[in-house]
């Protein structure tokens, strides 16, 4: 059974979305949208708002993919300390070490959030 999440943190992680979507399109307008004579959204302000749109994920993932290697290096670190480096690592029932699993949940997030570009390809990792 799934564990529920507390209401409250339900709110503070939908505020959180919201301020990053708000951020994200207003960044994305000012830098794309210089012309406003027409009501019509002219192919060059699309592309540009999908390029905006695709260095924002990149950017998101990279920046999740270097606080997941400094996360696994502190963790080397005090396992070191505490003299349990060169020891097997835990294993869950299923097979997966905390590393990999963590891994694999940033990998399966960045995809989920490429695809809801429309007409994009996801990169083949």
């Amino acid at each position: 059974m799934a564990k529920q999440i507390p209401e409250s943190d339900q709110i503070k992680q939908f505020k959180e979305f919201l301020g990053t979507y708000n951020k994200l399109t207003e960044t994305c307008f000012l830098d794309c949208v210089k012309d406003f004579t027409t009501r019509e959204v002219k192919p060059e302000e699309t592309t540009c708002s999908e390029h905006c749109l695709q260095k924002y994920l990149k950017m998101t993932q990279r920046i999740s993919m270097r606080f997941q290697e400094y996360h696994i290096q502190q963790n080397e670190a005090l396992a070191a300390k505490a003299g349990l480096l060169g020891q097997p690592r835990y294993r869950s029932p299923d097979g997966w070490t905390f590393d990999e699993r963590l891994a694999a949940a940033v990998a399966m997030e960045v995809r989920i959030h490429l695809d809801r570009i429309p007409g994009k390809q996801q990169p083949p990792y």
